[in-house]
């Protein structure tokens, strides 16, 4: 590990998590007078190897790169110590004429929070669109929209005759889900019942019923942002 010291010309940094809209995170990464835009796309993910790489950062490596990918460009975050014990941020577009975009000395303190924590914040905050970036559940939504437990749900619904059944389980609706209107329903067939439901034991009806609860109703599958934790980088920023 190379030995590290604060530089003069270090640069404040801020993070600012805009929205989260379609499956995609939009941020903005300001290094002293520099910034660029981040796009955190859902389908490739890259939420685990942030946390990975500010880990990194963390346990003080030599150098540390964040790979992102969005359509047919890469943008990479290179993290290293340099020769005089300085950490450099360097961040490189490709394809891209002007290909280095930011060139700065960094606390690497204030870098690791301003993301760490910036995170955490978005999550709790009303930009953070819960249902455009992570996996919804029918049995999620259905909780959600009459205040009561899965499992309570699920021990109501299994005396039902298929017909009364087929009634009882409310269509989501596609334009509910994308704007945010999750405390409206709409009627109509939503899980086809087999023919065979009625003639079924309990447990099979309680493992028919479970399944159609574990279906995905918003298409996404990105990480659940409420969930992030790293012990190696709370226990970074509490010293």
């Amino acid at each position: 590990m190379k030995k590290t010291r604060i530089s003069n010309g270090i640069q404040k940094v801020k993070v600012d998590y805009k929205d989260c809209e379609f499956g995609l995170i939009t941020l903005t990464l300001k290094v002293g007078n520099k910034k660029t835009e981040i796009i955190f796309n859902e389908e490739y993910d890259p939420i685990p190897e942030l946390i990975k790489w500010l880990e990194t950062i963390c346990k003080g490596a030599g150098q540390a790169t964040f790979r992102l990918e969005k359509e047919n460009k890469i943008k990479l975050l290179n993290v290293r110590i340099t020769e005089k014990g300085e950490y450099e941020i360097t961040i490189i577009e490709k394809p891209a004429r002007d290909a280095i975009q930011i060139k700065r000395i960094i606390n690497p303190f204030e870098f690791v929070k301003e993301f760490y924590t910036g995170l955490k914040r978005f999550a709790k905050s009303k930009k953070y669109k819960k249902y455009q970036w992570e996996s919804e559940t029918y049995g999620e939504w259905f909780s959600k929209i009459s205040d009561t437990e899965q499992e309570e749900i699920i021990k109501l619904l299994i005396p039902y005759k298929s017909e009364t059944l087929q009634k009882m389980l409310p269509e989501p609706g596609y334009w509910n889900i994308l704007f945010g209107n999750q405390n409206k329903t709409e009627t109509g067939i939503y899980f086809q019942i087999p023919n065979d439901y009625d003639n079924r034991t309990k447990e099979q009806k309680e493992q028919f019923i479970k399944e159609c609860f574990n279906k995905n109703i918003n298409g996404h599958k990105g990480t659940p942002l409420g969930k992030i934790k790293s012990e190696v980088i709370d226990n970074y920023l509490k010293k």
